[in-house]
C-alpha cells in the first residue's frame, strides 16, 4: 500500500494495524517513494543459550590466542579483547581449557593434513582429551560437529 505524507500523519495506527498483518506500507512525498513500513523482525532465540545446561562446552584458550594475533592484524575489528573473551565464555557457559604439554605432544603426532597452527592445537587439543572436534570460525559458523583425525 502507498501512502502520502499527510495520509501516514493522520492514518498512522490504521498503517501500523497493516503493517502488523503483514502489508508493507509505502510513504510517498509528492508521489515519490521515501520511506517504508516493514514489520520488526522477532528475534530468535540463540540455540546456545536453549541449550544452556544440557552440555559442557569447552573452550581452548588457542581461540583467544587466535582472536588477538587477528586483531593485531587488523582482519577483527575487537577493542577490547579481554572483555570480548569473558563475554564469550558467560554466553556460551564454557569451561577454558588450557594447552598442556599432552597437547603439544598429541601436536607432534599429527598428520600434515593442515597448516594452520591453531586448527592444528586444536585437533590435538581434542585428540589428548579424547574429544570429537567441531571447529567453528568466523568465516564457518555453521559448521556441523564432526570428528577429525
Amino acid at each position: 500500500m502507498n501512502v502520502g505524507v499527510h495520509g501516514a500523519k493522520t492514518q498512522l495506527s490504521k498503517l501500523l494495524d497493516l503493517v502488523e498483518d503483514g502489508e508493507a506500507v509505502v510513504i510517498e512525498r509528492h508521489g515519490r517513494p521515501v520511506a517504508q513500513l516493514v514489520p520488526v523482525r522477532k528475534r530468535r532465540a540463540s540455540p546456545l543459550g536453549a541449550m544452556r545446561g544440557q552440555f559442557t562446552m569447552t573452550d581452548s584458550v588457542a581461540c583467544y590466542w587466535e582472536v588477538v594475533i587477528k586483531t593485531q592484524k587488523g582482519l577483527l575489528a575487537i577493542s577490547d579483547l579481554a572483555t570480548w573473551w569473558r563475554q564469550a565464555i558467560e554466553l556460551t557457559a564454557a569451561r577454558v581449557l588450557p594447552i598442556r604439554a599432552s597437547h603439544v605432544m598429541a601436536l607432534a603426532g599429527l598428520p600434515a593434513l593442515h597448516k594452520d597452527p591453531f586448527d592444528r592445537i586444536l585437533v590435538a587439543q581434542a585428540k589428548a582429551e579424547g574429544w570429537g572436534c567441531s571447529p567453528v570460525t568466523a568465516r564457518s559458523a555453521t559448521t556441523r560437529i564432526q570428528t577429525i583425525w
